[in-house]
């Protein structure tokens, strides 16, 4: 925000700071935090992202919660609840009329 009050244009900020006008005001308004590696350098941000599961338990191996491990030990995101086994081992597969056949 000194920048700002400095310069009294988002336009100026963002140049000074290598960034767009808009991403220069949702750093310094909001606190966004850029995904952008370069821009995240630009300002000093870690790299590197926490992840934080608010939602339940991420299993060892799985890349969101509500997992299910098939028989193969492979995780998997069940897109039904009669779905038991991963895509690998049960792959999709169509019935004649175009939908979704599960097994």
């Amino acid at each position: 925000m000194s920048d700002y009050t400095k310069y009294r244009s988002w336009r100026l900020v963002g140049i000074q700071w290598g960034v767009t006008k808009p991403m220069a005001y949702r750093i310094a308004v909001n606190g966004y935090e850029p995904k952008d590696i370069t821009i995240r350098n630009i300002f000093g941000l870690p790299i590197a992202a926490t992840v934080i599961s608010i939602d339940g338990l991420i299993q060892p191996g799985a890349q969101c919660p509500g997992t299910k491990q098939c028989a193969c030990a492979q995780w998997f995101v069940p897109n039904t609840p009669r779905r038991k086994r991963c895509y690998t081992c049960s792959p999709r597969r169509m019935k004649p009329n175009g939908q979704e056949k599960i097994s």
